[in-house]
């Protein structure tokens, strides 16, 4: 179907089927309405002027070089693999749900919401999927992530739901800091390059590799997926390579909780490098630390002992604090009991109003002696996961 008017104003309020290719011609215009909804069950290219205020079902290949601007959603829900071809304006929300995949070309920015209901989206190095600062992604599991560089802009908590060829490895950056940073992110397959001395084995299969799009990544405690039965969850290790030095960085201070799909395992210490594995220590070189803190909470967790956290060492109940602050710097938990904290811990509520606190990273402080008398003063980050 060929929109050939010199000025096309269609409003849809019911819905809409389409069998014929729909081509919006240069200087055509097609809007849809809030309330409209449009399906194509052909494909569509726009070289004109489309405004999106309700959902355009698109189920088969996507071609834009025209003018796409509106708060309305996308939803790819074909059965054949489809091509997304875009020009880089802005999609409000892009509702991705074809068990036989989508093929990214050109730039997709993602202004409000990315749904991953179905199937793999894969992208390149020059066919970019990006997700605005303040948008959410919705989804992610083993049937739908992103194969490929996923671009996210954010702060705090930002997460990656990426993975390769049917396998999801998803990627957590637990405290984003700094400016207006856009991180890239993907899973790799086949990692060759060395290991580093006193690491016994490492994840072959798969590795992550994270660069910057925009401004500096000043670092961020980091969460991977834990399930390679090769390795030996008691001496694990996670491994940070430089890309640019070549230099390996051991982060053995890691804590394990269960996610939604798999094991998650996580690191204690901000991670800058570029490439990231999984290992195992040889046990010789493990640093057995005197306690340690889980830094991941989900209240919802199936497992009741990752709704909390607790504080497990030596330590003495006369000089004991724990104290937990927002990113504003204001308090908003404190224990002066060890025995709480060891035995019942923290399930993220504020101290002031009993509510559970927003999803997020959150900055605590430990005061403690052991029973050889030495003060022990610790802080590190803390990240609630609703």
């Amino acid at each position: 179907m060929y929109l050939r008017a010199a000025l096309f104003l269609l409003i849809f309020t019911i819905q809409s089927n389409r069998s014929a290719a729909q081509t919006i011609q240069d200087g055509s215009v097609l809007f849809i309405s809030e309330n409209g909804i449009l399906t194509a069950d052909a494909a569509v290219s726009n070289e004109g002027f489309l405004q999106n205020e309700g959902i355009y079902h698109v189920r088969r290949n996507w071609s834009s070089n025209g003018i796409y601007q509106g708060a309305g959603t996308i939803v790819l829900d074909g059965t054949q693999t489809q091509t997304f071809r875009h020009n880089g304006q802005f999609i409000s929300i892009l509702d991705v749900g074809n068990p036989a995949g989508i093929l990214i070309r050109g730039k997709v920015p993602v202004r409000r919401q990315l749904l991953l209901t179905d199937g793999e989206i894969t992208t390149s190095s020059i066919d970019t999927l990006f997700t605005e600062t303040d948008a959410l992604i919705s989804g992610g599991s083993p049937g739908s992530f992103v194969n490929g560089p996923l671009h996210r802009g954010g702060r705090g908590l930002v997460e990656f739901p990426v993975g390769i060829s049917g396998t999801y490895l998803p990627v957590s950056l637990l405290d984003v800091t700094g400016g207006n940073t856009i991180t890239v992110l993907q899973a790799r397959a086949n990692y060759s390059g060395n290991i580093p001395q006193g690491v016994t084995s490492v994840s072959r299969d798969f590795f992550w590799e994270r660069s910057n799009y925009r401004d500096a990544f000043a670092g961020s405690e980091v969460s991977l997926p834990f399930y390679d039965d090769q390795l030996d969850r008691s001496s694990a290790v996670i491994i940070g390579l430089d890309r640019n030095s070549g230099d390996f960085t051991l982060y053995d201070d890691l804590d394990f909780f269960t996610g939604s799909f798999y094991e998650m395992i996580s690191t204690n210490a901000p991670v800058s490098e570029h490439i990231l594995l999984l290992g195992t220590l040889e046990e010789n070189i493990r640093d057995e630390t005197a306690f340690y803190i889980p830094n991941v909470l989900s209240p919802n967790a199936a497992d009741q002992d990752n709704r909390v956290i607790k504080v497990f060492g030596d330590f003495v109940e006369e000089d004991f604090s724990f104290v937990v602050y927002d990113r504003r710097g204001m308090q908003v938990f404190e224990s002066k009991s060890l025995t709480r904290m060891q035995f019942n811990g923290w399930n993220g509520t504020s101290a002031r109003t009993g509510d559970l606190l927003p999803q997020g990273a959150y900055v605590y402080a430990l005061r403690a002696r052991n029973s050889r008398n030495e003060v022990i003063e610790r802080t590190g980050t803390l990240t609630i996961l609703n």
